[in-house]
């Protein structure tokens, strides 16, 4: 009975943590099952100690958070926000390292090419265009 109890109460802490202070749009989890990645509305990424459940460090942008996608064997987590430009962030440095724009409206999804050479971002203005990652093009 008190396992149960015990166990219940873990999880009900971790449903009940307050991430952000807007609508959460988009999570990751590390391939380690270490740390976890939150975006938000209220246009901060967070990361956070999978284990502990504490806040790591927070990213603040300048726009919303609309969509992310982690590539867990490079730490690369790329963000699409509201002003439609793509932010590829070091989730190791926890630093922002390209800064892409494009798109003239919401971007929809994003994929990594499986070496992470390549990004690729979809929008509603119909288009997919392809992000040379080393190169910044």
């Amino acid at each position: 009975q008190l396992f149960k109890s015990s166990f219940l109460c873990e999880v009900v802490s971790l449903l009940t943590l307050k991430a952000h202070d807007k609508t959460i749009r988009g999570l990751a989890v590390d391939g380690l099952n270490d740390r976890v990645f939150s975006g938000s509305a209220d246009s901060t990424v967070k990361t956070w100690s999978f284990r502990d459940k504490t806040c790591l460090g927070t990213i603040s942008l300048e726009s919303p958070v609309a969509v992310m996608c982690l590539h867990r064997e490079s730490s690369l987590l790329a963000v699409a926000t509201d002003d439609f430009t793509v932010l590829l962030i070091d989730t190791d440095t926890q630093r922002i390292v390209r800064i892409f724009k494009g798109h003239s409206s919401r971007i929809t999804d994003l994929a990594f090419s499986s070496d992470s050479h390549w990004l690729i971002s979809s929008s509603i203005d119909c288009s997919i265009r392809t992000w040379d990652l080393p190169s910044g093009r």
